[in-house]
């Protein structure tokens, strides 16, 4: 889709089976669907049925509930349960939080500077003189230890989601081997066969897979002894199922039934591990590939004291007050979410009020399909100019105050302005009106303008005007919006953006990152992206990771 939002602007429409589909990357109309009220497009949950399949037996959940309106619901189960989510992320019990996350870095960095230790002599240089090649290139040079960055970082926000969702260690960090790990890996993949292919319960109603129903097993078992401990000794409540314990069901005013508490908290692990593991991941990979932000990054931790070098070889801890206020480290956050948006398909809708104007000329039809992917968004170049595919975390910095130091909720500096509209030449934006773009190969439509000229950026595009030219790109938002905006935006948002700020400093600033040769750099990287489920990189992530100070 990002193809073809290059290709055909902000607004296009495409044929999703026997349905219409618009696809929408223009902001000024992202925010109307997903935000205004007036132009609120709701979340249907017939759309979102596939991700039921993690839970048995299957109920709906914060993901899957329909808006008020849309398929029969009034909307109060999910405004029941969110409410409940929303408990477990301010900045109260976001503290308590915050030294688990630091934890889990400690160790570990202390595991990899066991490990790079262990590498001298290295067993590349044994495998070199037993005259293998391949096996020394991929154990990596002395004093390195060689990782799949994946996998670290799945561990990491794993244990998070454990303390978060039931105020326990799930031990993916501390086990060499986690079983609890493999189960939501699994599951993930049996939810992203649910979404990819719409007969696939049919068929295995024909065709059983048993090693697939031997896993689901095992994970409903798992989750339904988790929920029942939950239950017989409520956790605090600072944890998801210490607050959905004291919900009552809207329709039968009675707390949520054990499958209730299941599908919630299955979510909860679910949704929160892949999303914010590969933002993790992809950010570190990029930093990689990229020396100059990453010196820039080092630079900025090292005057916050984060950094260790000889002189500090001890540096500070990571702490409540820094969070926000490193603004190169948050530039390098958006636009590693920015390239690398986790949820890449983003947010479907079903408009089913009636015909919907989104502004003159552009009517979308009752009944038809509204999607916004994230991952498309992020690479619009009406939006982010031509260069949507490079790692340009200064992108997010001009026009931006360096002395202000503010930070909202979802620990981001919420100091305003963006990228400058004149960081790029003026595009052309076409004409307002509704146009038809040939595309049958694709079976796609362009629809109407995604310019300037829709008010984003009316002083930018006055002043391209001015110039001669036709129009200018969009002005961006502030963030990427990778977690959503509006009222279904992503509940643990808070969570993830704490996260990845404390994880990558703490990463950045006692270890040494090196991309693998086997990856081919950054043209390498770029093309290891996948989409299962969330936005993987196929085949992981190969690095090379050793202690700052020895």
């Amino acid at each position: 889709m990002a193809e073809w939002t290059a290709k055909y602007g902000g607004v296009f429409r495409i044929r999703m089976l026997s349905k219409w589909a618009v696809i929408v990357t223009d902001p000024t109309l992202v925010r109307a669907v997903l935000q205004a009220s007036k132009t609120y497009v709701p979340k249907d949950g017939r759309l979102y049925a596939p991700i039921e399949a993690a839970s048995h037996p299957r109920c709906p959940n914060i993901l899957s509930s329909s808006d008020a309106g849309a398929n029969g619901s009034d909307g109060r189960y999910w405004a029941a349960v969110r409410g409940a989510w929303m408990k477990c992320f301010t900045s109260t019990n976001l503290k308590r939080v915050l030294p688990t996350v630091v934890s889990l870095c400690e160790r570990i960095i202390k595991q990899q500077v066991v490990a790079a230790a262990a590498s001298q002599p290295t067993a590349a240089a044994a495998a070199a003189a037993d005259g293998n090649a391949g096996a020394a290139a991929a154990a990596g040079p002395a004093g390195w230890s060689s990782v799949n960055l994946c996998q670290i970082t799945d561990r990491i926000t794993l244990d998070v989601i454990g303390e978060v969702a039931y105020g326990r260690d799930v031990g993916a960090v501390s086990q060499k081997r986690s079983r609890y790990l493999e189960l939501v890996s699994g599951m993930l993949a049996v939810m992203h066969e649910e979404m990819s292919h719409p007969m696939l319960r049919l068929l295995r109603q024909l065709r059983p897979d048993k090693a697939k129903a031997q896993l689901a097993r095992e994970w409903n078992e798992a989750n339904a002894a988790e929920v029942r401990a939950a239950m017989a000794d409520p956790p605090g409540e600072h944890t998801i199922a210490g607050q959905l314990l004291q919900v009552l069901d809207p329709a039968t005013g009675t707390p949520l039934t054990l499958n209730q508490l299941k599908a919630e908290l299955v979510i909860a692990a679910l949704a929160g591990f892949e999303t914010t593991s590969m933002a993790l991941s992809w950010t570190l990979g990029a930093l990689a590939c990229h020396p100059a932000a990453l010196h820039k990054l080092e630079q900025e931790l090292d005057s916050a004291g984060l950094l260790a070098t000889a002189a500090n070889p001890q540096p500070s801890p990571f702490t409540w007050q820094l969070l926000g206020k490193l603004q190169f480290l948050q530039a390098v956050i958006r636009e590693g979410l920015r390239l690398f948006s986790p949820a890449a398909n983003g947010s479907f809708r079903m408009n089913i009020a009636g015909d919907l104007q989104l502004r003159e000329g552009l009517v979308i039809p009752k009944d038809t399909i509204v999607g916004v992917p994230f991952f498309a968004f992020g690479h619009n170049p009406e939006t982010y100019g031509p260069d949507v595919e490079a790692f340009r975390p200064e992108r997010w910095l001009v026009g931006r105050s360096s002395s202000s130091s503010s930070s909202s909720r979802n620990g981001f500096s919420s100091s305003g302005g963006s990228m400058d509209g004149a960081a790029y030449s003026s595009m052309d934006g076409g004409s307002a009106s509704l146009s038809s773009i040939d595309a049958q190969a694709a079976d796609t439509d362009a629809i109407g303008s995604s310019s300037a000229a829709n008010g984003t950026a009316p002083a930018a595009a006055a002043a391209a005007a001015a110039a001669g030219g036709k129009g200018s790109r969009q002005q961006p938002p502030n963030d990427p919006w990778s977690f959503s905006i509006g009222p279904r935006d992503c509940a643990g948002q808070a969570l993830a953006r704490i996260e990845l700020q404390v994880v990558i400093a703490m990463l950045v600033g006692q270890l040494q990152l090196q991309l693998h040769p086997s990856v081919g750099g950054w043209q390498g990287l770029l093309q290891r992206r996948m989409y299962h489920t969330t936005l993987q990189v196929e085949g992981g992530l190969p690095m090379l990771l050793r202690p700052r100070v020895p």
